[in-house]
């Protein structure tokens, strides 16, 4: 058992130097694996201009996958009520005739909502790097089940980048939905966490969860992942 966890830590700590990656393309390099929801920016953007423009049409385009704490994207409309959960999606952002517009399109691709339209300085020159990855600024959450003989299955729960020694809550819940407090923990000087969870009753029959850090202000990060307390309880009985 022993050994699973340093194993787990091990793949934990890698996943935390990971670097963000944000895909950028131009014209002069563009991008022909880019995922759905760019295409959906793109139609958006056409109905738009009254234009039938493709990616190598633009001037620039790039798109930053994202975990919102609402229905809104990030990019509210005043006086509109928004669901409460927490919301995978992209943020793309695309220029077209010195013209920058920025999307926002929840995962899947099924709709697009115009979140600002912004004039670009036409002297600007796109750059023609792709893609380009730059180093994680915002904190990292990386969550591994493990299975203990003594106490069953558990969350290992990893962090880095947080505030230092802040106190924190955790919140799981299933993808798509609202997520329920499971206690609280505390950042180090560092600002790192690192602890081991009870698996919190009547998890294993979510399918795919949510794990989050946060505050009453502040939510800073959220992994997703698979959850199979039957292979841990396998692995227990192996």
């Amino acid at each position: 058992m022993k050994r699973l966890i340093y194993v787990l830590v091990a793949v934990l700590a890698a996943l935390m130097i990971a670097p963000f990656v944000l895909a950028q393309a131009t014209p002069e390099s563009p991008d022909s694996d880019v995922p759905t929801e760019v295409n959906t920016a793109l139609a958006a953007l056409n109905a738009r201009v009254s234009m039938e423009l493709t990616l190598e049409d633009l001037q620039s385009y790039l798109f930053t996958q994202e975990v919102f704490n609402d229905a809104s994207l990030g990019c509210p409309v005043e006086g509109q009520m928004y669901a409460q959960v927490v919301t995978r999606g992209y943020t793309v952002v695309l220029t077209y005739d010195n013209i920058t517009y920025d999307f926002r399109i929840p995962d899947g691709g099924a709709s697009a909502v115009l979140c600002s339209e912004t004039p670009s300085d036409p002297s600007a020159v796109p750059t023609a790097v792709v893609p380009l990855s730059y180093p994680m600024e915002a904190p990292v959450l990386a969550v591994a089940p493990v299975a203990s003989e003594e106490d069953g299955p558990r969350l290992l729960i990893v962090a880095n980048g947080l505030p230092e020694n802040e106190t924190l809550l955790i919140g799981i819940g299933p993808v798509g939905s609202e997520f329920s407090n499971y206690g609280g923990t505390e950042s180090d000087e560092m600002g790192n966490v690192m602890l081991d969870l009870p698996l919190p009753e009547g998890v294993e029959t979510m399918g795919e969860i949510i794990v989050v850090l946060y505050t009453e202000d502040v939510l800073y990060k959220v992994q997703s992942l698979p959850i199979s307390v039957e292979g841990l309880l396998d692995d227990m009985s192996g």
